[in-house]
């Protein structure tokens, strides 16, 4: 397993896994960002998964941005999806 934490963090090892996964709690207050996508993936690939945890209001929702969950968003734009 290679590092663990927040912010753009791989998860899990990219030679032999299945997926490499980013969490982002920074970049919108309130939000967290989970990307998923093939090992070897650039950012700016339009090849990620994203699910949002929206923690804003007084219920919390966890939804895909977009709201499906196929390989095709960019992780660097993840702040950008309509994420209701």
């Amino acid at each position: 397993m290679s590092d663990v934490g927040y912010n753009d963090t791989h998860i899990g090892g990219t030679t032999g896994g299945f997926l490499i996964w980013n969490i982002d709690k920074a970049s919108v207050p309130g939000m967290t960002f989970i990307g998923a996508a093939p090992p070897n993936s650039l950012s700016t690939a339009a090849v990620w998964k994203i699910l949002v945890i929206d923690n804003t209001t007084a219920i919390t929702r966890i939804r895909y941005a977009e709201s499906n969950s196929r390989f095709d968003k960019v992780w660097d734009d993840r702040a950008g999806y309509d994420n209701g």
